[in-house]
């Protein structure tokens, strides 16, 4: 149960109720709240993120265990093809593919419709065309929000 953030449908929302709710109850504002409570806000407004977040990801929103699902949709395809480039590190994080150490490969990724995020040192699929906007998460935030996979090395011998 919320106490804070019940009405938030949409991470927008959620951001906008927690700037409110950061005036209302920072102790240093607010001499009548407590420390302790402030981190209670704070501690929902995290676990609320990350459902927000979450639901956009999966197909069933109340069903958090199912984690999207690759393999049946474009990705496979883009998979299939790059799981051969060796020694390059695969992950999938929520509806994205990162491609770490891919220097090599890099003339491959852009023809399969990857782009390059100079601040995450990666290739990057989403399926879409790069947006302008930059990113406000750290790669361990994303893992957080999202979810990710790591494809292995052992799957990509059976692949190829």
């Amino acid at each position: 149960m919320t106490k804070y953030f019940s009405d938030c449908t949409t991470i927008e929302e959620l951001k906008k109720a927690y700037r409110k709710e950061c005036m209302r109850l920072h102790p240093d504002l607010n001499g009548k709240a407590t420390e302790e409570e402030f981190k209670k806000m704070n501690e929902e407004y995290k676990n609320t993120l990350k459902r927000l977040g979450n639901a956009k990801n999966f197909s069933n929103a109340d069903n958090e265990e199912a984690p999207f699902d690759w393999t049946k949709d474009k990705f496979a395809e883009i998979i299939q093809k790059i799981v051969l480039f060796d020694g390059m590190k695969i992950e999938i994080i929520g509806e994205w593919i990162w491609c770490f150490d891919s220097f090599a490969y890099r003339n491959e990724l852009k023809e399969l419709g990857f782009w390059f995020s100079g601040s995450k040192k990666a290739w990057v699929f989403s399926g879409t065309q790069k947006s302008r906007s930059r990113g406000r998460y750290t790669l361990n935030q994303l893992r957080d929000i999202h979810g990710s996979h790591v494809v292995e090395t052992s799957a990509r011998k059976r692949i190829g």
